[in-house]
């Protein structure tokens, strides 16, 4: 049924943009762009301050363009210092995540890879 698939595709969407306009988010001035290897399992980033391994962290997400926000504990696996940029790579796994955010993010994800897919085929 193509038909109601697109159907439910576009109510989708318009779902998310009433959650986007309805999620007031006071700490919007104090996030930072931030470049990451993301998963549903966990995620990697590079940085100067370097949380302490084996520790636990407060992720706010906010997933690009759609503008969910998710808020994730995980816990620190891995930090490596990069000798050449003087900056940390730092590797969590998402401890505490719901199935309802799992599939937002695996949504998202999915949804990235397809983008880099169709941009790939276009060059």
């Amino acid at each position: 049924m193509p038909g109601l698939a697109r159907y439910l595709s576009v109510l989708e969407k318009q779902i998310d943009r009433l959650t986007e306009k309805l999620i007031v988010d006071d700490d919007e001035k104090l996030m930072v762009n931030q470049i990451a290897n993301l998963s549903a399992q966990g995620i990697s980033y590079s940085g100067a301050d370097a949380p302490r391994q084996g520790s636990l962290a407060e992720l706010k997400l906010k997933l690009l363009p759609s503008g969910l926000r998710l808020v994730i504990i995980a816990c620190v696996v891995l930090v490596e210092k990069d000798a050449g940029q003087g900056e940390h790579k730092i590797s969590l796994d998402f401890e505490h995540l719901n199935k309802a955010d799992r599939e937002i993010l695996i949504k998202h994800i999915h949804g990235k890879q397809m983008e880099a897919l169709s941009g790939a085929k276009e060059s």
